[in-house]
C-alpha cells in the first residue's frame, strides 16, 4: 500500500482523497484546520499549514510517505517542489513550483523569454505603488502573487477617480496581507475573454487537453464560479494556446502531470497566457473533463505523484459537462437549503455529482473569493447550449436562505 501525502483537506481536495482512498492508497492530510471536510476521509490527519515547508518536510520523513500531492489551490504548490526534491520523490521541482505561482516570478519568467503578457509591477511598500499609480493610466488588476481564488483581487481604472481616493490604500493592504510573501502586483487588464482548462502531460506528450468556457461572478470581484465544455473558440484558437502553454513548460522542463491554466483571447485573437499552475483545476474541472470526456485527471495524478502506471483512458466521442460553484450573496446562518434529493429528483439524467459544503445552522460568508462557495454541481447534456440552460435551471432550483 502506498503512502500518499496529501496537502489541503479543503472541499476543493475532497474528491482527489477519495479517489486516492479508492485506488488503495494509505492517505494522510495535512491542513491547518482539522475541521476541514477532507480529514474525515483520509486514514490520518495532521494539524500543519500547508506552506510550513520544514515541518511538512520533518511529517513527511517520518512517515515516509511514496507521494506528495495537492489540488485546486495554488498555496501548496510551493512545498509539493520543496518535498519532491528534498525526497526525491515523483514531482516538480521547487523551482518550477515557484515560477509557475508567483505571479511576479512568471511574469518574470514570460519578459525575459519574449511570450506575450500583460505589463506589470511589484511591490511591497505602499508609496512606491502611489507612486507608480500617478504614472500609469488605464485598467489594471491588483493582486497578492502567491494567492489563487481572487483572493485579494481588486480592479482598478487609472487615473483614480476622487471618490476611490480613500479606499485604494486598504485595496493595497488586503492584497498585500493576503499574501504569503508579502507582495502584490499591479497588471494591465487586458481586454478580452478569459478561458480556463487543464492539461496532462506524461513523458512530454499531452494526454487530455482541455479549454474551458469560464463563468466569472461580476467585474468587482472576477471570480471563477463555473466552467463548460466543449470550448467556443476555432481550432485555429484552440492550437495557438496549446502551443503557446506547451512552449512555456518546454522551456521549464515539465514533464509530467497536470497544469492548470487561465488564458485571455483578445478580439484579435492573440493569446495572452494569464496563469498556469502544476495541479489541477478548482471549481468541478476535473469532474466535467472526466465527465465529458473519460479522462480521470484526479486518478492520473496519483498515478503520476506515486509512481504508478497510468490507464489514460478516453471517450471515443465526448459529451458537453460542465460545473457550477454555489454560493451566497451575504454573510449569516444558512436558514433553508433545498435538499439534495430534490433536486436529483427534478433533473435525474443531467447531474452527475451535487454537493453542499454546509447544512442549515452553520455559518456562511458573502462569495467574494472562491474558497467562501458553499457547495456545487457538475451537469451533463447533449448540446452546450442546452447544458447551459440546465444549469442556469438547476440554480433557479437552488433555493438558500441566510439569515
Amino acid at each position: 500500500m502506498k503512502r500518499l501525502l496529501i496537502l489541503g483537506a479543503t472541499p476543493f481536495q475532497v474528491p482527489l482523497i477519495e479517489m486516492a482512498k479508492k485506488m488503495g492508497n494509505y492517505v494522510i492530510t495535512a491542513d491547518y484546520d482539522l475541521n476541514n471536510p477532507g480529514h474525515k476521509y483520509s486514514n490520518e490527519s495532521i494539524k500543519i499549514s500547508t506552506v510550513n515547508k520544514d515541518s511538512i518536510l520533518e511529517y513527511s520523513r517520518s512517515k515516509k510517505i511514496d507521494g506528495i500531492l495537492t489540488g485546486a489551490s495554488d498555496v501548496a504548490v510551493s512545498t509539493v517542489g520543496f518535498i519532491c526534491d528534498e525526497l526525491s520523490l515523483p514531482g516538480i521541482s521547487l523551482k518550477q513550483g515557484n515560477i509557475l505561482t508567483k505571479k511576479h516570478l512568471f511574469r518574470k519568467f514570460q519578459e525575459d523569454n519574449a511570450f506575450n503578457h500583460p505589463e506589470y509591477f511589484e511591490f511591497d511598500d505602499f508609496s512606491e505603488f502611489m507612486a507608480t499609480l500617478i504614472k500609469i493610466k488605464g485598467k489594471y488588476i491588483l493582486k497578492p502573487v502567491d494567492r489563487s481564488g481572487s483572493i485579494g483581487v481588486k480592479i482598478i481604472s487609472l487615473p483614480l477617480k476622487k471618490e476611490y481616493m480613500g479606499f485604494i490604500e486598504d485595496h493595497f493592504i488586503e492584497a498585500k496581507n493576503s499574501s504569503i510573501i508579502k507582495k502584490v502586483i499591479l497588471e494591465e487588464f487586458i481586454e478580452g475573454i478569459e478561458y480556463g482548462g487543464d492539461i496532462f502531460l506524461n513523458d512530454q506528450e499531452i494526454k487530455s487537453f482541455n479549454i474551458t468556457n469560464k463563468e466569472l461572478l461580476g467585474e468587482k470581484y472576477v471570480i471563477p464560479i463555473g466552467h463548460t465544455i466543449p470550448v467556443r473558440l476555432s481550432q485555429e484558437v484552440q492550437n495557438s494556446i496549446k502551443f503557446s502553454i506547451k512552449t512555456i513548460l518546454d522551456k521549464l522542463e515539465i514533464n509530467n502531470g497536470p497544469i492548470n491554466f487561465d488564458v485571455m483571447v483578445t478580439k484579435d485573437n492573440e493569446v495572452v497566457i494569464l496563469e498556469m499552475s502544476p495541479r489541477f483545476g478548482g471549481n468541478g474541472i476535473p469532474q466535467i473533463i472526466k465527465t465529458g470526456t473519460g479522462f480521470d485527471t484526479l486518478k492520473e495524478s496519483i498515478n503520476t505523484a506515486l509512481d504508478l502506471p497510468s490507464e489514460f483512458f478516453k471517450k471515443e466521442t465526448s459529451n458537453p459537462a460542465g460545473s457550477r460553484i454555489l454560493k451566497s450573496l451575504k454573510t449569516g446562518r444558512l436558514k433553508y437549503i433545498t435538499p439534495v434529493k430534490d433536486i436529483l429528483l427534478k433533473f435525474p439524467e443531467n447531474i452527475k455529482e451535487l454537493v453542499y459544503d454546509y447544512k442549515p445552522g452553520d455559518q456562511i460568508y458573502k462569495f467574494d473569493q472562491g474558497n467562501k462557495r458553499i457547495g456545487h454541481f457538475i451537469v451533463v447534456s447533449n448540446e452546450l447550449e442546452q447544458l447551459e440552460h440546465i444549469i442556469r435551471e438547476i440554480e433557479s432550483k437552488i433555493i438558500i436562505i441566510v439569515d
